[in-house]
């Protein structure tokens, strides 16, 4: 259908993977349907835009520490009352990233502060935020191990220019000298 070796070329040099291996169908369709040019066009454009957002999300997700499974839609409100789940809601807008505005989540051990802290990172990855999600003494091996690599500063920045630092289990393990 298309004269591959005209585009296909630009294809690759354009890395428009998704519209390289589904134009041929695209324009098949696009025939039996009367499509414009236009619509054509638009049509494989945005699916080439959609499928860039999507890895973007997976990796921001992998690289994040953030568990997929722990969202606002699986957790249960009614497990414990005194969560307040219209503030959790407006929490996860991300508003308070933009304001430059800190979260702290308290309480006792098991009522769903990681879980709530874990579901609030997810919906920053999907709103194109970056976030780091680790436990405290973790984050601080992480930053040390770059002492052992000289990869302590590049560390160092990547946590402060990070917009969601989720720290998890503060104070629950005991910091010992080497930090």
């Amino acid at each position: 259908m298309i004269k591959e070796e005209e585009l296909l070329p630009l294809f690759e040099r354009l890395r428009l993977t998704l519209i390289r291996d589904t134009i041929d169908d695209k324009i098949i369709q696009a025939t039996k349907e009367n499509w414009s040019y236009t619509k054509l066009l638009k049509i494989l454009f945005t699916l080439e835009v959609e499928s860039r957002d999507q890895k973007m999300l997976e990796k921001r997700i992998n690289k994040s520490g953030i568990d997929t499974k722990k969202t606002l839609e699986n957790f249960d409100f009614k497990f414990n009352k005194k969560i307040p789940e219209r503030i959790i809601k407006e929490i996860a807008t991300m508003k308070f990233i933009k304001k430059s505005e800190n979260i702290f989540l308290i309480g006792p051990s098991g009522i769903g502060k990681s879980h709530i802290a874990n579901a609030i990172g997810f919906e920053a990855c999907i709103k194109n935020y970056n976030v780091i999600n680790k436990r405290v003494t973790d984050l601080l091996d992480y930053l040390h191990a770059g002492n052992g690599d000289m990869t302590f500063e590049k560390r160092y920045k990547e946590i402060i220019n990070t917009p969601l630092l989720i720290l998890d289990d503060f104070g629950l393990t005991e910091i010992n000298e080497k930090y």
